[in-house]
């Protein structure tokens, strides 16, 4: 609902919203709802797709909204649109937090308060210079810092030295 709020907040009528996932019924109705209200219908999608599809649907959009405020242990999704090319507006609740800086790699926004994800849009829509070396310097970190293969070599690194002690 925060993002379905963010963009009623943008007051920007060539903006719009896709929203992908597989909610319960009660909240996909809540969502339904809170859309029709703020007279979004024309302008907000719902949908669902596989893990692997949405992967291949990061290159369609201008940024990814992670909304989550609930405290995930691990921010997937904002990593998969960072390695993507895709620039990021996130909260800084659960482990985003450790993923995410400000103006570096991507955009904060105050979780679950939708005016500050509008102000971040409306950030990255009226600054391609900064939407681009966000999205640049997400994708660097996800591929230096993420790829299986930099993770490999870590678990391998540490279970070498913990075998050299024992």
């Amino acid at each position: 609902i925060t993002a379905v709020r963010a963009l009623a907040e943008c007051h920007d009528e060539s903006l719009s919203l896709d929203l992908f996932g597989n909610g319960d019924t009660a909240y996909v109705e809540l969502l339904r709802s809170e859309i029709e209200r703020l007279q979004l219908t024309e302008r907000v999608k719902i949908g669902s797709v596989s893990q692997s599809e949405m992967k291949s649907l990061y290159a369609q959009y201008d940024c990814l909204l992670f909304t989550s405020n609930w405290g995930e242990p691990f921010a997937l999704t904002p990593l998969e649109a960072m390695s993507s090319g895709l620039p990021v507006i996130s909260s800084l609740d659960g482990g985003q937090r450790e993923l995410a800086q400000d103006g570096v790699n991507s955009l904060v926004a105050e979780a679950a308060q939708p005016k500050t994800y509008a102000s971040k849009i409306l950030e990255y829509r009226d600054n391609q210079e900064l939407r681009e070396r966000v999205a640049r310097n997400g994708l660097d970190q996800a591929r230096n810092e993420f790829d299986i293969e930099v993770i490999t070599n870590q678990i391998e690194s540490y279970l070498t030295s913990s075998l050299k002690r024992s």
